[in-house]
């Protein structure tokens, strides 16, 4: 599911150990996203710190997941947090 959240939001992927992923806004890097090769679900813990790159709290990332957040409103919710002019 992260990998085809960070694909819907315009991440752009990288290599590493870990998955990374760069958000980029008018060809400025604006927010970097990890998340282990692990298999399954993400243990809250790890599901805490890839929220928090994402910029969602909890119901965010949960409706995100569920596609009830498309790119045009996370660029807006990251307008409004002064991510991105």
């Amino acid at each position: 599911e992260a990998e085809r959240l960070l694909k819907k939001f315009n991440f752009q992927s990288g290599t590493t150990h870990h998955r990374k992923w760069v958000l980029y806004y008018e060809g400025t890097r604006i927010l970097s996203a990890y998340y282990s090769k692990g298999r399954g679900d993400m243990k809250t813990t790890a599901e805490n710190k890839f929220r928090a790159q994402l910029r969602l709290n909890q119901q965010q990332l949960r409706d995100s997941i569920s596609c009830k957040i498309e790119f045009e409103q996370y660029m807006e919710m990251l307008q409004q947090k002064g991510l991105i002019p």
